[in-house]
């Protein structure tokens, strides 16, 4: 349960379309409402800072090795974690010699017990739901990385962890 979870089915609550231990939210004492304002407002300052790692993390991974994940002009993205596919190398290789180096990278999953992701042809439950190939889908995910861009790292962090991406890949 992350934070925007927790932030968005108390906002729930409070409109009335939920219920706290049988009693209705909306009921409740107007502190409670300004608390969650005040978590939004958090959130809000936790992201811009998650997002300017991700930027300063983007600015040092090597280009010639990595493709870096565009964003579409004007689109917000919460840069939760950075997906980069490998020119050089399988994201299975570098998935395990990154998370030996302390850097909790995975595949698309946000697992951190299994760091990769199966593809959804090979998925018991996906793979339903597909008739045709996903020719795109199928050629990128084994390349695929992803790295996080906490809001909590550090710059020393930062460029340890674009180093040991970039000496890797």
């Amino acid at each position: 349960c992350n934070l925007w979870n927790t932030i968005y089915k108390t906002l729930l609550k409070i409109s009335g379309q939920g219920s706290l231990n049988g009693t209705k939210i909306h009921t409740l004492h107007p502190t409670m409402i300004n608390k969650n304002r005040i978590l939004l407002a958090q959130a809000e300052r936790i992201q811009s800072v998650r997002i300017k790692n991700a930027n300063k993390l983007i600015s040092l991974i090597d280009k010639d090795k990595y493709i870096i994940q565009q964003e579409i002009e004007d689109a917000v993205s919460c840069r939760n974690r950075i997906i980069i596919p490998s020119k050089n190398r399988l994201a299975k290789e570098l998935i395990n010699d990154l998370r030996e180096t302390g850097i909790a990278a995975n595949n698309l999953t946000q697992s951190y017990l299994s760091a990769y992701q199966k593809a959804v042809f090979e998925d018991g439950q996906l793979s339903k739901y597909y008739s045709t190939h996903l020719d795109v889908y199928e050629s990128l995910l084994p390349r695929l990385l992803s790295i996080p861009s906490s809001p909590a790292l550090t710059d020393q962090e930062i460029v340890y962890i674009a180093n040991q991406v970039n000496k890797l890949g």
